[in-house]
């Protein structure tokens, strides 16, 4: 398995895709690890570049996924792709996160306010509920057309991406859950709509997202966290005590490391949020 480095650049969080595809044919990856490479590639526009689909479709193939459709809705700037594996009957729906450069994107975070969902008595982010609902028919329909072949669906995102991963979970019976580095996305009742046994929640150590929309407005978080800690370790529902010292730590030895030099992010926790760093600790640990 890879050996990745950790990167405090701004390429890394704000341009995630320009970093060439990980994935390698004929290596057998986990659950975990095809979850946080496809939610990075899904930063690759592939809506509106030939070139940029073509390498999508190239590092899928790689795993030997097919059936790639796009899903897109211009009116919010919303994207995502699914793909298909026959040998383990897999598929699996990556949502694009917020790029910087996309006014629609910023528009999304912060209508924030609650509305309610089509589920129970739920209430969730406006912005997101938005976004995930003019993309539900079509994924919808693109499962449909495989036939019900696919005995497991999993839907995984980046950020925003992980939001709308996280609602659209609450729509499609027995979907399977992997957010990287997700706000939170609804009230309480809303937790009751998840299925926590059949998710992962994703948190690199200081990533200051998650801890996004504040619990003073709320916003809960209806699945426990897998926490990826400032020296790669992998910890499942660490207590607070444990996640504030280590906290503390990371962000000592990031300004000793890394702010000052020229074209880094200043702070720990912003850098955090970028996708690489989170997948390369899940890139180096075989994590189910």
């Amino acid at each position: 398995m890879l050996t990745i480095a950790y990167d405090p650049g701004r390429p890394a969080l704000y341009l995630p895709e320009r970093r060439e595809a990980l994935f390698s044919r004929g290596e057998n990856y986990s659950v975990l690890q095809l979850a946080s490479e496809m939610s990075r590639l899904a930063y690759l526009r592939f809506e509106t570049s030939k070139t940029e689909y073509a390498r999508l479709r190239l590092a899928l193939n790689q795993i030997d996924f097919s059936h790639l459709t796009i899903f897109t809705d211009t009116s919010t700037g919303t994207e995502a792709y699914g793909a298909y594996r026959t040998f383990d009957k897999l598929a699996i729906v990556a949502f694009r996160g917020t790029q910087p450069d996309k006014i629609k994107d910023l528009l999304t975070n912060l209508r924030s306010t609650f509305v309610r969902w089509p589920v129970g008595s739920a209430k969730v982010h406006r912005g997101f509920a938005t976004a995930a609902l003019r993309l539900i028919k079509s994924i919808e329909n693109w499962l449909s057309k495989l036939g019900g072949s696919a005995s497991k669906v999993l839907l995984v995102g980046h950020s925003l991406g992980g939001a709308l991963a996280t609602l659209i979970s609450t729509l499609i019976t027995g979907a399977h859950l992997v957010t990287i580095g997700a706000p939170r996305v609804g009230d309480s009742d809303f937790v009751n709509c998840l299925n926590p046994d059949a998710a992962v929640r994703l948190v690199n150590c200081c990533d200051l997202v998650p801890g996004l929309p504040f619990k003073s407005l709320g916003f809960r978080h209806g699945i426990g966290v897998t926490y990826l800690s400032s020296n790669a370790k992998i910890w499942r529902n660490p207590g607070r005590t444990l996640i504030k010292a280590d906290r503390v730590t990371a962000r000592r030895e990031y300004l000793r490391c890394f702010s000052p030099k020229r074209n880094n992010v200043l702070l720990r926790d912003f850098a955090d949020h970028a996708p690489i760093n989170y997948i390369r600790v899940l890139f180096q640990k075989s994590a189910d």
